[in-house]
């Protein structure tokens, strides 16, 4: 039975392809250990968003090369961004994997270990690393913003909205398996639907939530919080090079009438 060890940094979009990663292995003959010198490979999903992000995952695979009994995979956004640079740094690593690769992963590291039995990578299909009651819930990838300060687009692409079919049959998997709190991730989630033509708009995707959680525990009230409404506002003031000043920023969220959000926000909270 080969062990295996996995070290997820950066956001939590890394964590949700972390927990994909991991469930490759859960039908074959494999053990997950939380101790790299008991493990045969440790992975290691890297962030490179930031200067100090980059450092850390570094620093996590020079520490993880010291454990001579395991093979290396290191994958993830910094990998993405900089393979080639990394590849010549740090020999240390026996298998590099960019994001673009992960459809082949499971083939690459039967090839590493010398197996046969790993599943291909799932969106339905994670090991869920958050407590039991809880789990986050991709609904897009990747951004077309372009802000001078960020990598996301360079690394995950342009804007792409997850099939809502797809996102509804996820979220019945996690409410059967006892979820009841929803962590909506992407870019710029209120954007769903915008890149698509499949006629389904993130209030859309809010009230097929709603209803699948209020479904899971009956009787009881749902609040739905922290819609991100003013999100695109702040993204304005960020854009290429041509930035605001924090002031303006605030300025500008200022103008939206509290009206106005109460509005949108009654458009997608469920009514009794």
């Amino acid at each position: 039975m080969k062990k295996i060890g996995l070290i997820s940094l950066g956001c939590a979009k890394n964590l949700i392809d972390s927990e994909m990663i991991l469930a490759m292995f859960k039908d074959g003959d494999y053990q997950y250990v939380d101790d790299p010198a008991k493990a045969d490979l440790i992975i290691i999903n890297t962030c490179g968003f930031i200067e100090p992000a980059k450092r850390e995952s570094i620093e996590t695979i020079l520490q993880m090369a010291e454990y001579k009994g395991a093979k290396l995979l290191a994958v993830g956004c910094f990998v993405e961004r900089n393979l080639p640079e990394l590849k010549e740094a740090l020999p240390e690593v026996d298998l590099w994997v960019p994001i673009r690769d992960y459809k082949n992963l499971n083939k690459t590291i039967e090839e590493l270990l010398g197996t046969s039995d790993i599943k291909e990578i799932n969106p339905l299909d994670r090991v869920i690393s958050t407590p039991k009651y809880a789990a986050y819930l991709r609904i897009s990838e990747g951004c077309n913003n372009f802000c001078s300060y960020c990598i996301v687009p360079y690394v995950r692409g342009r804007e792409r909205s997850r099939s809502h079919i797809e996102i509804t049959e996820e979220i019945k998997r996690l409410v059967d398996d006892g979820v009841v709190e929803v962590m909506l991730l992407g870019q710029n989630v209120n954007s769903y639907g915008t890149d698509a033509n499949f006629g389904v708009t993130f209030a859309d995707i809010i009230r097929e939530i709603c209803r699948e959680l209020t479904d899971s525990v009956p009787g009881k009230p749902l609040h739905c919080k922290r819609l991100p409404f003013l999100r695109n506002i702040v993204t304005i003031g960020f854009k290429m090079e041509g930035c605001l000043t924090s002031e303006e920023v605030l300025a500008k969220a200022n103008e939206v009438p509290l009206s106005g959000m109460l509005r949108m926000a009654s458009d997608v909270l469920p009514t009794d």
